[in-house]
């Protein structure tokens, strides 16, 4: 929450500088004063008002205790040192390349038994799920495709 007061104020700031850049009348600092103080004000006001939201509406007492219940794991993470990093290239990685290889009998016994009739190895489509997040419709518009793709045998063949 930090970040989010101190990103607020650089914007601010930068607006009031772009102003003053872009002013060609005589600038009245007292009136610009007032006015950033003003700015600063209604940012704090309207930060206040989401940590009140967040605090009353999305932390609920559960999530609090959920949350408290695992903090000694998120505090002793083994991973909290590694450094992350992102493989550059337009092929799978090697490993998927041979998992996928390893899975293809297992997709083309589940593709036979959704469509009942016999594939060549040549012709098995590659199969992929693709949801949206962010919220509870996405989620659930997900679990609902992945229900449905399960109860016809086409999850099995991903």
């Amino acid at each position: 929450m930090k970040r989010f007061k101190v990103h607020c104020a650089l914007i601010i700031v930068a607006c009031i500088v772009l102003g003053i850049g872009r002013a060609t009348n005589t600038i009245d600092y007292g009136a610009m004063i007032q006015a950033f103080r003003d700015r600063i004000s209604a940012v704090k006001t309207n930060y206040n008002q989401t940590v009140d939201y967040v605090k009353r509406e999305v932390i609920t007492p559960s999530l609090a205790v959920l949350l408290k219940s695992r903090e000694k794991a998120i505090i002793e993470n083994p991973y909290k040192d590694q450094v992350a990093t992102v493989r550059r290239g337009n092929e799978l990685h090697p490993d998927e390349r041979a998992y996928r290889k390893q899975r293809l009998p297992k997709v083309k016994i589940a593709l036979e038994n959704m469509l009942e009739r016999s594939l060549d190895y040549e012709y098995i489509p590659t199969i992929a799920f693709v949801g949206s997040g962010g919220g509870v419709r996405a989620a659930l518009c997900t679990i609902g495709g992945l229900s449905g793709a399960e109860q016809i045998g086409l999850l099995d063949a991903t």
